[in-house]
């Protein structure tokens, strides 16, 4: 089977973009869920809000999110920390003001909250501890990468062996170079 310098470069970055975002991905939940299993400590809301953050997409059309701005103290070993992850993944932005201004409904300013975070690593903090969907997405991305590059690699060995499509005007012309005698290819006419 033959391929191109190009198309195995491409392929090649193709499966690495992959694999990384497949890894990530694993990682991200993997860790998301070993949340569940912190310690936890009684925390108090210091901030409660909701913020517009507008972004650009394309040439001319814009995005706008909306954050729930939560921010929460709680005790540790290493002292007082601060945070503002709502869960393992972050604060985490929502397409519709309503939506985070849900979240942001059920941490009032002043009240007591349980601030789940990691002992080993305390500054890892968050108050919604639990498997979040950002590492399955990854897990998704880099499943669809590989499943895109092994179908492409296949389509063009089909591609290649078949004679057909792409590959099919280089055969022909071989074969006319051949019956007028003019080919000048490593094979020897008689």
């Amino acid at each position: 089977m033959y391929f191109d310098r190009k198309f195995i470069v491409k392929a090649g970055i193709l499966v690495l973009i992959s694999l990384v975002s497949l890894y990530g991905g694993c990682t991200m939940d993997k860790n998301s869920q070993m949340s569940e299993h912190w310690s936890s400590v009684t925390g108090v809301i210091l901030t409660s809000m909701v913020t517009e953050r507008v972004s650009r997409t394309g040439t001319t059309g814009r995005s706008t999110k909306y954050h729930p701005g939560i921010t929460y103290e709680y005790e540790t070993p290493l002292g007082l920390l601060r945070s503002d992850r709502v869960t393992y993944s972050g604060p985490g932005a929502k397409n519709y003001r309503s939506m985070a201004e849900k979240v942001a409904a059920r941490y009032k300013v002043g009240s007591d909250v349980t601030v789940y975070f990691n002992t080993k690593k305390p500054r890892q903090s968050c108050l919604e501890p639990g498997r979040t969907s950002d590492g399955i997405v990854f897990i998704i991305l880099g499943v669809l990468g590989l499943l895109g590059c092994v179908a492409f690699s296949g389509a063009r060995a089909l591609d290649r062996y078949a004679g057909m499509g792409d590959f099919a005007h280089v055969e022909k012309k071989k074969q006319q170079n051949l019956d007028s005698g003019t080919y000048r290819g490593s094979s020897k006419i008689p």
